[in-house]
């Protein structure tokens, strides 16, 4: 690759990083603990005996596919693409031309370390295309000139407006893959059934996982991401404990996240870790994008942190009802979410806001561009399920209802010429209850 091509899409700043970067794969240990019963029994096991040997090429996925490239899906593209395993063989789809074009010119995505992850530059070899046509037929170019075999892993990782796009094109990808892997990593709650829907319509046969990930990510610019908070990646596995071909490639897809540095483990329940990453997105989201400031600058006030507490406070009720509805009274009292109480959750929030002070909230980065938002999907989930359940959320409300007037206020449409006729045609077939607009509220 270009050095100077590198250096172009990097900031100034980090340009110091350069002579840190390394093509190959991270050698960093990484513990991970397996909750799954009986059939990931020696899940662990064989994770340490391939992590002491490192991992070939015949272990890892055959070709991984990242859907979105925002900050997270192209910190997994990145990290991914930076392991020798996978060279030539991760994608990213994404539909944001500046992004698609950088990492088209430098063929890689730059991850850059900070705050609690460490201070290496990774340069991780990255294939970008703006259509799942295009992924198509640059996949067969590839195959036939570089390697074997076809995408069987996807990565979601968009934005909840364009949640049922990714269905769609996560289901066509891994249709006719026996034993594939979908892996969804979305703020917010209600997407997975809407992925099961699709991947029902589409005749998928693979494994949807629900994944929740804890670390925080930005993008600097256009094709460099900043990876500042460690975090980890909770999986569980939705329906069925997966057969042996889709239970090999999950053990290989666990292993390759442990390699590229995305500490993983899987658990029984997803529910609480999602919960729990709505209570510190509901404190910190909404508040940084109508203030227009980095997460750090919140705690600088006290009218700021006192709103932090009532949100998270009202979240936190929402989710304890919400768990012991869906889980039972043995599974939900065993949640730490819930035995640990509020306080803690707001202490937790008030963490993430210290340890990733320097960046700048999603939902702030949409509001400055005229993005849609993920206001229905984080602040609209506790509202809703509040009044489900009977429980005020007035602050939760008041900070939905002021996002939405600011984006229609001051929000211009993005014209992105992009073909919408699928909406209909996913409308057609799956009709529009699985993805419910803005929701009405009575008070």
């Amino acid at each position: 690759k270009s050095t100077a091509a590198m250096r172009m899409c990097m900031p100034p700043s980090s340009a110091v990083f350069w002579a840190r970067a390394r093509m190959q794969a991270p050698t960093r240990s990484f513990l991970l603990t397996c909750h799954r019963p009986a059939s990931w029994a020696a899940f662990s096991g064989r994770v340490a005996e391939t992590r002491s040997r490192g991992v070939a090429r015949s272990e890892a996925p055959e070709h991984v596919l990242v859907i979105g490239g925002g900050a997270l899906g192209s910190l997994f593209a990145g990290r991914l693409g930076a392991l020798k395993n996978l060279q030539d063989r991760v994608w990213m789809l994404t539909s944001w031309e500046e992004q698609a074009q950088a990492v088209a010119e430098n063929k890689a995505v730059i991850v850059q370390e900070g705050g609690n992850v460490g201070s290496k530059c990774l340069i991780g070899q990255v294939q970008v295309a703006r259509s799942l046509p295009e992924v198509r037929e640059r996949q067969v170019d590839t195959i036939n000139s570089v390697s074997r075999g076809r995408v069987n892993v996807v990565f979601i990782a968009v934005k909840q407006p364009n949640v049922r796009r990714a269905a769609e094109q996560a289901s066509q990808i891994l249709a006719g893959v026996h034993g594939g892997v979908c892996i969804t990593l979305l703020n917010g709650l209600g997407h997975i059934e809407l992925f099961r829907n699709a991947f029902r319509n589409n005749d998928v046969f693979g494994t949807l996982i629900h994944g929740v990930f804890t670390g925080g990510a930005h993008i600097e610019t256009p094709g460099v991401v900043q990876h500042a908070g460690k975090g980890r990646l909770s999986l569980a596995v939705i329906g069925n404990d997966p057969d042996p071909l889709s239970q090999h490639l999950l053990d290989q897809v666990a292993t390759t996240l442990e390699a590229s540095g995305i500490e993983t483990h899987f658990v029984k329940h997803v529910q609480p870790l999602a919960w729990e990453k709505l209570c510190v997105n509901v404190a910190i989201n909404a508040l940084t994008a109508l203030l227009r400031v980095s997460n750090g600058k919140l705690l600088e006030s006290d009218d700021c942190r006192q709103i932090m507490t009532d949100a998270v406070k009202e979240a936190h009720a929402v989710a304890c009802k919400v768990l012991f509805r869906d889980m039972g009274d043995v599974d939900a009292a065993a949640c730490p979410l819930i035995a640990d109480g509020w306080e803690a959750m707001v202490d937790k929030a008030t963490a993430v806001a210290r340890m990733t002070a320097a960046n700048r909230s999603s939902m702030l980065t949409d509001i400055e561009i005229a993005r849609d938002t993920e206001v229905e999907a984080i602040y609209g989930s506790v509202v809703r399920e509040g009044q489900t359940e009977g429980i005020p959320t007035p602050t939760n409300l008041m900070l939905l209802r002021l996002i939405r007037a600011h984006t229609e206020l001051h929000a211009e449409k993005v014209d992105d010429d992009e073909d919408d006729s699928w909406i209909e045609e996913w409308d057609r077939k799956y009709g529009n209850t699985v993805a419910p607009g803005p929701i009405p509220f009575s008070s």
